[in-house]
C-alpha cells in the first residue's frame, strides 16, 4: 500500500512539472501579449517594453520552475535511496 503512494505521487510530481512548463510558456505568451496592448506613452517603445519584459518573465520563472522541480525530484530520490538501502542491508543481514 506505501508503494501505491509513492508512485502515485510520482506521477503527480510529473503532471504538475508538465503543467509548470506548460504555466510558464503561456505566462510568458501572455506578458508579451498584454504588454503590447498598453498605450505608446511607455519609455522605449510599446515592442522593446513587451520583449523585455516576457524575458524577464521567462527567466525568473524558469528559474523558480528549475528549483521547484528539482526540490520534489529530491525528494522521491532520497526516499528511492532510502529504501534501496534498507534492503541491500536486509539482505546483507539475512543473506
Amino acid at each position: 500500500m506505501r508503494d501505491f503512494f509513492i508512485i502515485g505521487m510520482e506521477y503527480i510530481i510529473h503532471v504538475a512539472v508538465i503543467l509548470m512548463i506548460l504555466a510558464l510558456f503561456l505566462g510568458t505568451a501572455m506578458v508579451a501579449l498584454s504588454i503590447w496592448t498598453l498605450p505608446v506613452a511607455l519609455p522605449g517603445g510599446v515592442g522593446a517594453t513587451g520583449i523585455m519584459a516576457s524575458i524577464v518573465f521567462f527567466f525568473f520563472g524558469g528559474v523558480q520552475l528549475f528549483l521547484v522541480a528539482g526540490v520534489l525530484y529530491l525528494f522521491l530520490g532520497i526516499y528511492q535511496n532510502t529504501r534501496r538501502m534498507a534492503q541491500a542491508l536486509e539482505h546483507r543481514m539475512l543473506g
